[in-house]
């Protein structure tokens, strides 16, 4: 016994010196660094940006490490916090710049912009007197704080006439939700979600509560990278019982584990959450808890594999870095995060593997997991593998790799609304249901189409490319939301197959009670 104390005192006495050492070596370093900075501010000849040079000094040790870690410039802070606060002060439009013209591609209702007048398709050829060629940064320049003035100069859509508008801008609101109706008679909710921003769990309710009665619900999650945590896990909450484990956080000192704080509202809904290798961070925390709890049926392909917590340091300048603190993990024990090798982000984020392997992911044989009601097998090594895997990857006609080379979808649209209006669609198609079932695409946009992609055969191809200019205009008549309900359910493999699924709500309940 006494031996072995002594083994053990010693082994604990050798790694405390080696930490020690370490410390004692690390701190070396950085007195080195700051030696370095105080030598040149006093002894080179000329003076020194040494806003630049740090900033510089710190881009290059965070590359040194996992590719989650990174600095934020002030501007790319700002962008960040209106992205994941939900709003921004602005005028409230989206837009496309084609050949050096800002084009106004739709306007939020009851916005500065609407209220000013701007109309849809209009050009945006000056902002403060001063012509778009000369910024750098359109988005920038348009927004500003609430209750600011900004002048634009604009040539509006089929009249051409020039016209000088002054907008006052005003908190705009991003919603988190893209889409949301029901399908099959009303039976399948469909909800969208296109990142999780700080207020996505009271969007989710108030869609859901719009939507009314239905017998099963889809989630979205495809190319949601992700947002703020505690977003997820209210999310979360509302589909599992009091006291089921969402996630837990491992770090080099800490544990934490998330729990549901309540009995959820749709916890006896049948549930499809719909994935793929862009869907990231907060969505992978969202469907593994599904899954691992057998909640929800998870569909589409692998997911990113982002399961790095970063804790975000501000600085005074309004910059920041954000590092990683600790790992994610699925309540049974899976890691999210894909491998990595430190120092290679390039390489990491350019990794095209996840789309050419028709799992997306290889996943380590060796690392299987349980869920944790049924004992399904789940697997870890990176990213959340769905229970049923959806290759959507189809072979596109020439045509098409043009059309999107050459930006022909916005062109064709741009032509079509500088011959018709809007209310011209909305006089015969009320209803975006109306529109679903009776509107053909205009032969203008067709025309211009084909002229673009210099491809007649696209005229020919009712199957792909009329749809997706039909679901284009609907989004621009009817609003966000509108692409998914005329295209996707109707030609997304994904989600058509989703809708077979939810529609038939045993067969749900019969892969999530099936031990594999």
């Amino acid at each position: 016994m006494v031996r072995l104390l002594l083994v053990i005192t010693f082994a604990l006495t050798t790694l405390s010196l080696t930490a020690q050492e370490h410390r004692v070596s690390a701190q070396k370093q950085i007195e080195k660094l700051n030696s370095c900075y105080q030598i040149l501010q006093d002894s080179y000849i000329d003076e020194i940006p040494f806003d630049k040079c740090v900033e510089g000094a710190i881009i290059a040790t965070l590359k040194e490490l996992d590719p989650h870690s990174t600095y934020l410039t002030k501007a790319e802070m700002d962008a960040a916090m209106s992205s994941l606060s939900g709003n921004f002060s602005g005028i409230g439009i989206r837009y496309v710049i084609i050949d050096g013209e800002v084009v106004v591609r739709g306007i939020e209702p009851d916005s500065p912009a609407q209220k000013a007048g701007l109309g849809h398709n209009d050009r945006i050829v000056a902002i403060e007197g001063k012509p778009i060629s000369e910024y750098e940064d359109v988005m920038a320049a348009l927004k500003g704080k609430k209750g600011s003035k900004v002048s634009v100069d604009v040539i509006r859509a089929r009249t051409k006439e020039r016209a000088t508008l002054t907008i006052t801008r005003n908190d705009i609101n991003v919603s988190a939700i893209d889409s949301s109706h029901l399908i099959d008679d009303d039976k399948v909710g469909y909800i969208k979600i296109s990142h999780f921003s700080r207020n996505v769990d009271q969007e989710f309710q108030k869609a859901v509560k719009e939507l009314g009665k239905f017998e099963s619900l889809i989630i979205d999650l495809r190319g949601n990278s992700g947002g703020v945590l505690t977003s997820a896990i209210r999310l979360c909450d509302l589909f599992l019982d009091k006291g089921e484990i969402i996630v837990t956080t491992e770090g080099r000192s800490e544990y934490f584990e998330y729990a549901s704080r309540s009995r959820g509202s749709l916890l006896g809904t049948p549930l499809v959450v719909l994935i793929d290798e862009a869907s990231a961070s907060a969505s992978e925390i969202f469907a593994g808890a599904m899954q691992d709890h057998d909640r929800g049926l998870i569909m589409g392909a692998t997911s990113f594999g982002k399961g790095l917590v970063q804790r975000q340091i501000p600085f005074d300048d309004g910059s920041a870095m954000r590092i990683t603190i600790a790992h994610y993990k699925t309540p049974s024990g899976r890691i999210i995060q894909r491998p990595y090798e430190k120092g290679h982000s390039e390489e990491y984020f350019s990794d095209t593997t996840r789309y050419n392997n028709p799992e997306s992911i290889q996943h380590d044989s060796t690392l299987v997991y349980y869920t944790l009601r049924s004992g399904r097998k789940v697997y870890g090594g990176g990213g959340i593998t769905p229970d049923i895997f959806i290759d959507s990857n189809t072979e596109l006609p020439e045509y098409m790799i043009k059309a999107y080379e050459s930006n022909a979808f916005q062109r064709s649209l741009i032509e079509l609304w500088d011959n018709i209006s809007h209310e011209d669609i909305l006089r015969d198609y009320p209803t975006l249901k109306a529109f679903d079932e009776g509107y053909v695409v205009d032969k203008i946009m067709i025309d211009y189409f084909c002229e673009i992609v210099g491809d007649q055969s696209a005229r020919e191809d009712r199957e792909l490319l009329y749809p997706i200019l039909k679901a284009q205009i609907a989004e621009d008549v009817y609003g966000k939301g509108a692409y998914q309900y005329v295209f996707n359910r109707h030609y997304d493999i994904t989600l058509t197959t989703a809708i077979e699924l939810a529609k038939k709500q045993g067969d749900i309940e019969r892969v999530l009670q099936s031990p594999l």
